[in-house]
């Protein structure tokens, strides 16, 4: 089995050129990756704005996939500006990994959960209860991933997130956060 090392710059930022910086000084103090980031802002759009659940805003701000790419089976769930925001910053952060010769690293919390609207069309694809009982005015589910158009949804996810961010050397996932949920872990939080 090879063995990688990577020496990872935790800095990000939503500038570019602000970015841009941090990979030249990354460069030049003998980096070879840095974190990539998903997310150009904050949103609420998963399902509503209620400023009012302390869990919402917080997940609002947890990155995901399908807030950077659009898959079949999420099309239209989720705000296309802000994927498309998100998208543009994800790709140009690559182009300035590429000039600087750095690779970049990425992290996401899957399963993310989906609004209500998708569970009532999909009723088959409700996973697991993903979001912290004592913070949330009412509760959220994640997909499970035991269902075959879920895992494709991932498939087709990663494909294009690879695509969009080729410098994308490292992906990882929190499975078991606020926010993302397996059906069948223990690990929950209200489970």
């Amino acid at each position: 089995m090879a063995k990688y090392k990577m020496k990872i710059m935790g800095a990000d930022s939503t500038d570019l050129d602000v970015y841009e910086g941090l990979a030249a000084s990354a460069k030049e103090r003998g980096f070879t990756a840095m974190y990539l980031g998903a997310l150009a802002e904050t949103t609420l759009d998963q399902e509503k704005t209620d400023y009012t659940d302390a869990w919402l805003r917080f997940s609002a701000s947890c990155a995901a996939i399908m807030k950077v790419v659009e898959t079949s089976l999420v099309h239209d769930i989720l705000d296309k500006g802000h994927i498309e925001k998100n998208a543009r910053m994800v790709a140009e952060k690559s182009r300035i990994l590429e000039k600087y010769g750095l690779w970049g690293v990425t992290n996401f919390l899957e399963p993310m959960w989906l609004p209500e609207s998708f569970y009532e069309a999909h009723p088959e694809m409700r996973g697991g209860r993903c979001d912290n009982p004592c913070l949330a005015n009412e509760p959220y589910y994640s997909p499970c991933l035991d269902n075959k158009d879920v895992l494709e949804h991932y498939r087709e996810a990663v494909r294009k997130f690879l695509e969009l961010a080729p410098r994308a050397a490292v992906i990882t996932l929190g499975t078991n956060d606020s926010g993302a949920g397996i059906c069948w872990s223990s690990g929950l939080y209200p489970g």
